[in-house]
């Protein structure tokens, strides 16, 4: 992640650094949207979690009906569903990550315009 300058700090920087930052912010909030789990992707990985735990507590539900058939499978169906639990949770967290770092650039850039606005090299 780059370092941002403090805005009041910015009159000290150089037109060439100003010029350079401003490339190197554009081109890290490209690779951050790279790095975030797409819409159908995420809505994917929804699906299987929900499936998961359908299945497993389905188990539990008809255990007492169908019997230690169905119990077995419930006991084989928790691993999946922890599986899916933590990976959920896992690609939750670095997309969270992900978007905070691009929302702080994001929100930055027009300080920066401003900046070269103000010298004329825009």
């Amino acid at each position: 992640m780059i370092g941002l300058p403090d805005p009041s700090a910015l009159e000290e920087v150089s037109n060439e650094d100003l010029l350079s930052l401003i490339a190197a912010l554009r081109t890290e909030t490209r690779l951050l949207r790279a790095q975030m789990e797409p819409a159908d992707t995420r809505r994917r990985r929804m699906r299987n979690l929900i499936l998961s735990a359908s299945a497993f507590f389905g188990g539990l539900i008809a255990a007492p009906i169908a019997g230690p058939a169905s119990a077995i499978f419930t006991a084989l169906g928790i691993a999946p569903l922890i599986n899916s639990i933590e990976e959920d949770s896992r690609r939750d967290n670095l997309d969270r990550l992900l978007r905070t770092q691009h929302r702080r650039i994001v929100d930055y850039l027009p300080v920066l315009e401003r900046e070269l606005s103000r010298r004329g090299l825009s």
